[in-house]
């Protein structure tokens, strides 16, 4: 018959139980970065969906007053008039202040060191972000805005509703 001694079952019990377990929560080299493009995930949308009526009543508000020319004060005063009543200004502002915090994520972002390849994603569309591009990438015809936004999918960040990916496809190698 064998006996077993208290030190033989402290023993035995430690080796059952992992070492992280033991050594307290282990936490990811990127999580402060992760965090932050977690919560850029979640504003996207909303900002996206602003901006795309505001972009809508802005394309009103061109239809309305067409063209305006420099000093023309007369077709600005008009055009004025004209987003004022569309809704457009209103509408332009409320897409400004989803972007605000969306930015200063991006600030923060682009601060923080990359220490794993899954936080690349986030510097990504903090670069976009802070280049103030996201809006008018379809414009964009360097194609390094475009590998830039890729690579911010490949972290499930959604790229504008309104870009079109045959544009996009055609400019990369």
């Amino acid at each position: 018959m064998t006996s077993i001694n208290r030190r033989a079952l402290v023993t035995g019990a430690a080796a059952l139980v992992p070492a992280p377990a033991l050594s307290g929560p282990v936490i990811h080299p990127n999580a402060e970065l992760l965090d932050i493009g977690e919560q850029i995930k979640k504003l996207l949308p909303d900002y996206y969906k602003a901006r795309q009526i505001s972009h809508a009543l802005y394309e009103q508000t061109e239809y309305a007053t067409g063209p305006s020319g420099p000093g023309d004060l007369s077709t600005s005063e008009k055009r004025e008039q004209a987003s004022n009543e569309s809704g457009y200004s209103d509408a332009f502002d409320r897409a400004n202040e989803l972007y605000s915090p969306i930015f200063e994520l991006a600030k923060r972002a682009r601060k923080i060191p990359l220490r794993t390849p899954e936080g690349t994603p986030v510097k990504a569309m903090a670069t976009l972000v802070e280049m103030d591009c996201i809006d008018i990438i379809d414009a964009i015809p360097d194609a390094s805005a475009w590998v830039l936004l890729e690579i911010a999918q490949l972290g499930g960040f959604a790229a504008p509703p309104w870009m079109k990916r045959e544009r996009r496809m055609a400019l990369l190698p």
